[in-house]
């Protein structure tokens, strides 16, 4: 039964881990801040189409960002994943339930780059859409009804959009943004869906006597993926990822008369087991076991939803603008490096 653990959730968890990683991305903002400006700047006429209402707001004292905008993120993240309620079915037959196999919580690391477009509508709203690549690591710990360690370096693609409402007062600001999302990956048959959403208040610092500004911001933000997951695999691609040697000892765990978790299964649960043993053992003998599938269904759970994000920017000018921010929380720990270029049209 392991090989079957092996090779399913250990796809599935990286994939998860990744696609969260890939939305916490999108919470980055543009802040609007407040600023003195000249008469002859004050009476301009505002050059752009959007955000609509500007010239009222500039008018009045203020500078908004330009409206338009491409930024280029990277993102490490560590989170840590239950892997719960694990199905398995081979071809065409009902999943059954193995409720008897624990996971240690998954240790996952993963490198996120995104780039995301972005236009301010109103001076108070943004909206944006966003694309990113995710690379990770993840160890995926098997600890009943056998002792496994799995690594796994899976890839994943996302895409998404979101919204953001910000205010600004004395070159104070806050920010609200909502991100959804969908991950691609091959190791799962369906897309993952998943929401980001932020909460941030900061302070803008003018540099004197220079275009260039600071500013410094704390906030909350919470990730949710969709807990429910399926996918498919060849059993003869599970084994292939196996050291033989390994193999074999799986099997000899599995066939211990020590453990005797084997006679509290359920008859279906059973013949799951005695199926992949039979496969196991056909492939140690080198017989072909042709291309049986094994397909697989899960829930994933993270070990905390929320973060504290500390961050700080600088903006050289009003196109240049950079951006390093930390988050902290139960479960997961982050680094963001943003680079934002804006732009009017």
């Amino acid at each position: 039964m392991t090989s079957l653990k092996v090779t399913l959730p250990s796809n599935y968890v990286l994939l998860g881990i990744i696609f969260m990683f890939s939305m916490q991305v999108s919470a980055q903002i543009s802040p609007m801040h407040k600023r003195e400006l000249k008469d002859s700047i004050g009476k301009r006429e505002y050059p752009y189409l959007f955000p609509i209402f500007a010239e009222k707001i500039e008018s009045m004292g203020h500078r908004l960002p330009l409206p338009f905008g491409l930024m280029f993120n990277y993102v490490h993240q560590q989170t840590r994943l239950d892997i719960t309620k694990l199905k398995v079915g081979f071809g065409d037959s009902n999943l059954e339930q193995l409720d008897f196999v624990e996971f240690d919580p998954v240790q996952n690391s993963a490198n996120v780059f995104n780039i995301r477009a972005d236009a301010w509508i109103f001076p108070f709203l943004n909206l944006y859409g966003i694309y990113a690549h995710s690379e990770g690591n993840a160890n995926i710990d098997i600890r009943f009804p056998v002792n496994l360690n799995i690594a796994t370096t899976p890839s994943v693609d996302t895409y998404g959009g979101g919204i953001v409402l910000a205010y600004g007062r004395n070159n104070y600001f806050g920010a609200a943004n909502l991100n959804l999302s969908s991950s691609h990956t091959s190791a799962l048959d369906e897309p993952v869906f998943g929401v980001v959403s932020s909460l941030r208040v900061g302070k803008v610092f003018d540099f004197y006597n220079s275009d260039n500004s600071i500013s410094f911001s704390v906030g909350a933000q919470n990730q949710y993926i969709e807990r429910l997951s399926a996918g498919s695999l060849k059993i003869s691609d599970g084994f292939a990822t196996l050291d033989p040697d390994k193999l074999d000892d799986i099997k000899q765990q599995i066939g211990d008369s020590a453990q005797n978790w084997y006679d509290d299964l359920s008859r279906p649960q059973k013949v799951v087991v005695d199926r992949l043993v039979d496969y196991m053992e056909d492939w140690l003998d080198g017989k072909d076991i042709g291309d049986t599938v094994i397909r697989y269904e899960f829930e994933k759970e993270t070990i905390g939803d929320w973060t504290l994000q500390l961050g700080v920017q600088f903006m050289q000018g009003d196109h240049y603008w950079y951006r390093l921010e930390g988050g902290f929380g139960k479960g997961r720990t982050q680094l963001l490096l943003s680079f934002n270029y804006r732009f009017g049209l």
